[in-house]
């Protein structure tokens, strides 16, 4: 069986075939097709799962219950942090970040150093650090002691300005480089452009999350780079469990009788 190679907070493995994209080396390692042997802040890289205690403060924080599945499932004790949560408009994905952070976090030693969190634009990402700035904090107080976690959200363009390695350093490049503990990316079926891959690839951080209610699997078959550079599909949630939970109003149709 292959060996690949990879430190816990690097982007690419080392095999026979010389480097690879770390997340395809992920994959083949969860489908038992190859051995992945880490170097690094491995304990970080692995979950380490969600306690009853820290699903009920979930819960009781404001997560949706298929919300706090999806957290469990994502943080399974011994699964690698790295890949993609496929998830419909409308099901919550800034709070369940939120969830995953605190998640991760609670009951660790040491606290951790600032989590990164990729958006399309400027506004979004003020909107976004305004929630969440929020949201953790108040969940925080239900689980854990000391300061709580923190997220910064970035734009693309704030980090990396121009066209791959034509490009320049953004005005919060240095600030996005001290996010070590974790990158989230929001619509991760785009992250295959140009200036997004070089963001995400320019990353130190150990847990890579991804974020998108559209498919990956792209007609252009450039999916694969999705897994490439994050890692497999961790968990999903389907529009019937968001309606059931009442996080999307069930969609009507009306049309006249004669619609000639």
């Amino acid at each position: 069986m292959t060996t690949y190679r990879m430190r816990a907070d690097g982007v690419l493995a080392t095999g026979p075939e010389g480097d690879l994209l770390a997340g395809w080396a992920i994959e083949k390692a969860a489908h038992g097709k190859a051995t992945l042997e880490i170097t690094g802040d491995r304990e970080a890289l692995l979950g380490r799962g969600v306690s009853a205690g820290v699903a009920a403060g979930l819960l009781a924080a404001g997560l949706r219950g298929y919300q706090v599945d999806l957290v469990r499932r994502v943080l399974r004790e011994g699964r690698m942090l790295r890949g993609y949560v496929s998830a419909p408009a409308g099901s919550g994905k800034t709070h369940l970040c939120g969830g995953l952070v605190v998640a991760w976090t609670a009951g660790r030693a040491e606290p951790s150093a600032s989590w990164a969190y990729l958006v399309t634009n400027q506004e979004l990402a003020k909107q976004t650090e305004r929630v969440l700035s929020e949201w953790i904090p108040a969940a925080w107080s239900r689980l854990g002691t000391g300061a709580p976690p923190e997220v910064r959200c970035f734009s693309y363009g704030e980090v990396w300005v121009g066209s791959g390695s034509e490009g320049s350093p953004g005005s919060r490049h240095e600030e996005f480089m001290q996010c070590t503990a974790g990158l989230l990316v929001d619509e991760i079926h785009a992250a295959v452009a140009t200036t997004r891959s070089t963001v995400i690839l320019l990353s130190r951080a150990v847990v890579r999350i991804g974020l998108s209610a559209t498919p990956v699997s792209r007609g252009d078959g450039l999916g694969r780079m999705v897994v490439g550079l994050l890692g497999p599909e961790l968990g999903r949630v389907n529009m019937d469990e968001v309606t059931r939970a009442g996080g999307i109003a069930p969609g009507l149709v009306w049309a006249p009788e004669d619609v000639r």
